[in-house]
């Protein structure tokens, strides 16, 4: 398999997280995680949202599509569930310890306890696990580093 090499900021893994996130939500059925998303980039008020939520078309939609009413999904480790679903849940996972455990060795914890720390337990995705390394910022082609957002 060939391979292929990224050089990101943790900023941006963080934005990658989300969007695998929420397209792993979408395949599970969790269509509100779309309500909620759309609501915040438009800078709409969390009300727009439950309004939205709780129409009857919303629930005439997820049901049509899913077979289910608003409030249910499928869980990530059903057979209903696309591969590529389970694939992209894979990698959020592996993305999301890397954070964490890049977060320790840098004296914080915080995010290593929980589901951010615990990586892909379960197993569900057939590619193989991402290989995550670290540069020290020396080590990183130049930028204008007053320009590099930093992460809190």
């Amino acid at each position: 398999m060939e391979t292929l090499n990224l050089r990101i900021s943790e900023d941006q893994i963080k934005i990658i997280i989300s969007a695998l996130d929420l397209y792993s939500r979408l395949g599970i059925g969790q269509f509100e995680e779309a309500i909620h998303v759309s609501c915040d980039l438009l800078d709409k008020s969390g009300s727009v949202a439950w309004d939205i939520y709780h129409s009857p078309e919303f629930a005439a939609m997820k049901e049509k599509i899913t077979g289910f009413p608003p409030n249910a999904n499928h869980s990530i480790c059903s057979h209903k569930v696309t591969q590529i679903v389970k694939e992209a849940y894979s990698i959020e996972k592996q993305l999301q310890k890397a954070v964490a455990d890049r977060q320790k060795v840098l004296g914080s914890d915080r995010m290593s306890k929980g589901v951010w720390g615990d990586g892909d337990i379960l197993g569900l995705g057939k590619l193989p696990q991402l290989e995550i390394i670290y540069e020290k910022e020396e080590n990183r082609p130049q930028a204008d580093k007053e320009s590099l957002p930093k992460i809190n």
